[in-house]
C-alpha cells in the first residue's frame, strides 16, 4: 500500500512538471529604433509612453512631448508625425493614451488636459471630437479596444478605492455611453492595509482582451496572481490565475528613504511615502493561438534587475516559465541596457520592448527594440 501511495504522489508530482517548465526564452531581434544619436531627430525618444501597430505593420510611437504621435513604416524609416499642439480639431495637449483600429484604420486619442477623445482617420485628419465622461476616475493610459466597437478602459481613484465598486468599464467607441462594469477592487487590492498601498499599487496594471468575453488583468505590484474576468451572457465571473510566487515581497514602502532604492515618490493625501518595487508586471499578451504571456521585471539588487516570463494555456494553467535571456537584444557597443517594458505585440507575434542604453552611468538613451520568440514551440513541447 505504502509503494503504491508513493508511486501515486510521484505520477501525480511528475505530472506537475510537465505542465509548469522551467524554460528560459530566447528573442530574435528585427529591428531597433533610436539606437544612436547620429540618425537624426526624429529617431532621438525622450520618455516613451506607448507603442502600437497597424494592419500594414506601421509603428506609431507616443514620447515627449505629449501633443502628437510619430509614425514609421514598418522598415523603421520615420513618416511623419500626427497631431500639434492646442486645442482645435487635430491638437492636443497632453495625450494619455491612443489605440489604432484594425478594419477601420482609424485612431482614437485620448487627450487629458483637454479632457476629450478625438477620432482621425487614416491619414491623422479628424473625424469627431468628444468630452470626456463627466463624474469618474477613468485612467485613459490603460484603454484597449474591446471587439471592434468597444472600448475597454480602467478607473483609478486617486483618493479613494471603494472595495465593492467595479473599476473596469466598456464603453463605445465614442465615450457617450458605458455599456457596462465589472471587477470589484477588493478582490485584487488589499485595501485594508495603509493608505498608500490601498492607491499606488493600483497604477500601471498590464490588460489584455483575448475575445469578447475575456480580460484578464494583473495588478501593476506582481504577487504571483492574475484575475481572469468572463462574461457568462448575464454577469462577469473572476477567477484567479495562479503564476509564480517570487520569495520576496512585491514591493516594501515605508515613511523615510532609507536604504530603499526609489522608483517613484507618489504624494497625495497620505503625505509622501518612498517605495521599492521588487515584482512588477510589464507586459500581457496573447501569444500563438492558444497561450497567454505575462513579462515581469524581478528587483535582484540595486541596478540590477532580471525579465521574467510566465507562459499560461487560454484556461490559465501555468505552462512554463522562466528568465528572458537578453544577451541576443543587448547592443553591440560596450553599452549596458535597462529593459523598461514591453510595450506591444503585433498580429505577427513580434514584440516591442523599450529598453534604456546607458553609455555611462549619466547618460542613457531610450530605444525600442523588435523581436520574437524563437524558441516557444520548444518550451511547449517540453
Amino acid at each position: 500500500m505504502k509503494t503504491c501511495t508513493r508511486t501515486l504522489i510521484f505520477l501525480l508530482l511528475s505530472a506537475f512538471t510537465l505542465v509548469a517548465q522551467n524554460s528560459n526564452m530566447q528573442m530574435q531581434e528585427s529591428l531597433v529604433l533610436g539606437d544612436t544619436p547620429s540618425n537624426g531627430d526624429e529617431y532621438l525618444f525622450s520618455d516613451i509612453k506607448q507603442l502600437c501597430t497597424d494592419a500594414e505593420g506601421r509603428i506609431y510611437i507616443l514620447d515627449q512631448p505629449l501633443y502628437e504621435i510619430a509614425m514609421f513604416n514598418a522598415s523603421g524609416e520615420f513618416q511623419q508625425t500626427i497631431g500639434r499642439s492646442g486645442q482645435g480639431p487635430g491638437e492636443f495637449l497632453y495625450i494619455t493614451s491612443f489605440l489604432v483600429h484594425d478594419i477601420t484604420k482609424q485612431m482614437t486619442v485620448f487627450d487629458a488636459m483637454n479632457q476629450r477623445v478625438t477620432s482621425l482617420d487614416a491619414d491623422g485628419n479628424p473625424l469627431y471630437i468628444q468630452k470626456f465622461p463627466a463624474g469618474n476616475h477613468l485612467d485613459y493610459r490603460y484603454t484597449r479596444l474591446f471587439g471592434n466597437d468597444k472600448l475597454l478602459v480602467y478607473e483609478w481613484d486617486y483618493e479613494e478605492l471603494n472595495p465593492n465598486e467595479p473599476f473596469l468599464h466598456i464603453y463605445n467607441t465614442r465615450m457617450t455611453e458605458k455599456l457596462c462594469s465589472f471587477g470589484k477592487a477588493g478582490n485584487v487590492w488589499d485595501l485594508d492595509k495603509e493608505e498608500m498601498l490601498s492607491q499606488m499599487p493600483t497604477s500601471h496594471p498590464s490588460m489584455v482582451v483575448l475575445d469578447s468575453t475575456r480580460v484578464v488583468f494583473v495588478p501593476y505590484y506582481y504577487r504571483g496572481e492574475l484575475y481572469a474576468f468572463r462574461y457568462t451572457g448575464d454577469t462577469w465571473e473572476m477567477a484567479t490565475w495562479h503564476g509564480q510566487k517570487h520569495f520576496m515581497p512585491p514591493y516594501k514602502v515605508g515613511r523615510k528613504k532609507g536604504n530603499l532604492l526609489i522608483t517613484s515618490v507618489p504624494s497625495g493625501p497620505a503625505g509622501t511615502f518612498y517605495f521599492q518595487a521588487n515584482c512588477r508586471t510589464i507586459g500581457l499578451f496573447t501569444v500563438g493561438d492558444d497561450y497567454i504571456i505575462h513579462f515581469t521585471k524581478r528587483r535582484i539588487r540595486k541596478r540590477e534587475h532580471t525579465v521574467n516570463y510566465e507562459l499560461f494555456d487560454c484556461k490559465g494553467a501555468l505552462v512554463a516559465y522562466g528568465e528572458l535571456e537578453t544577451s541576443s537584444l543587448k547592443p553591440a557597443s560596450a553599452y549596458n541596457q535597462f529593459i523598461v517594458n514591453v510595450l506591444w505585440k503585433d498580429r505577427e507575434d513580434n514584440f516591442y520592448l523599450y529598453c534604456l542604453l546607458y553609455p555611462d552611468e549619466d547618460t542613457f538613451y531610450p530605444v525600442i527594440r523588435k523581436a520574437a520568440i524563437i524558441n516557444l514551440q520548444d518550451i511547449v513541447e517540453r
